[in-house]
């Protein structure tokens, strides 16, 4: 499942990037768009002009043609005057059709300028939609990678391992157990012996598995109740149960550094250790 995952993801990277890309081509198309529909209007008024100047010369011929027929019906010109007349006017005409076929066809392509316009916004409007999509996608994919992969909150060394590579686990399950690299001591110190204890205080200590070695530490902190309190079953003195007991009051005290680089990896969780602390 983590490799089909991981295909996903890959997957989904390459065509985050692709969507990305093609979203930054758009707006350069988008301008290129542009400036072929500025080119296309500028060519569809040249050919406006065009045609509105052949059709001024069109008129001109059609009334110099008018003019040779009344003047050849009444002998004021000759044939040959007639048919320049003709021969110009069909010229014009012709010329004046020619440059209307022109401005069509501009008219035409300002048109499909125009819908290029369009269609290079669309095109960038799908392009930021599909990076967004493919982002989304990604990031799901990668929060289901994140599923199959179990991150320890902290270094250290496996211990109480309950499963092997290809079992399967269930939300809650316990798998091992995880030791920390920086141990530290819980001093059950009798009540009568905290009146000048706290924080900061320098402690020595004496491991039983590491004999001849003194551990140096200081005390972290002292716990807010007694060790009965946190018991599984504190002991309830309302029974008429008179007895003093002196209660014990754990006290954290963490080692130096260079002490632990002494003990090296013979420090064990669990371990009996004996605790002073110089309250002087």
């Amino acid at each position: 499942a983590e490799g089909y995952l991981v295909d996903v993801v890959e997957s989904g990277e390459a065509a985050l990037e692709q969507s990305r890309a093609e979203a930054a081509r758009a707006p350069a198309s988008e301008v290129e768009a542009e400036a072929a529909y500025d080119a296309a209007e500028a060519r569809a008024a040249a050919a406006g002009a065009d045609e509105a100047q052949a059709q001024v010369q069109l008129d001109l011929t059609a009334r110099n043609r008018a003019r040779a027929r009344n003047l050849f019906r009444d002998g004021g010109v000759t044939q040959s005057d007639l048919d320049n007349a003709e021969s110009a006017f069909g010229a014009a005409k012709a010329a004046q059709e020619a440059i209307a076929a022109r401005g069509r066809v501009a008219s035409s392509a300002v048109s499909q300028a125009r819908a290029a316009i369009d269609s290079a916004k669309a095109a960038a409007l799908a392009a930021k939609a599909s990076s967004l999509s493919n982002e989304a996608v990604l990031a799901d994919a990668r929060r289901r990678l994140a599923y199959a992969t179990l991150t320890a909150p902290e270094d250290g060394r496996l211990g109480n391992r309950n499963v092997e590579a290809g079992n399967r686990v269930q939300a809650g399950q316990v798998l091992f157990a995880l030791v920390e690299p920086h141990p530290w001591v819980v001093a059950n110190f009798k009540e009568t012996q905290l009146a000048r204890m706290q924080a900061g205080l320098p402690a020595d200590i004496t491991v039983d598995a590491i004999p001849g070695l003194v551990l140096h530490g200081t005390v972290d902190s002292i716990a807010p109740a007694s060790g009965a309190q946190f018991a599984l079953l504190p002991p309830d003195n309302a029974t008429g149960n008179f007895t003093k007991v002196v209660q014990r009051v754990p006290v954290k005290v963490t080692i130096s550094d260079d002490s632990l680089a002494q003990a090296g990896d013979k420090l064990r969780p669990g371990l009996s250790v004996v605790v002073s602390v110089r309250v002087r």
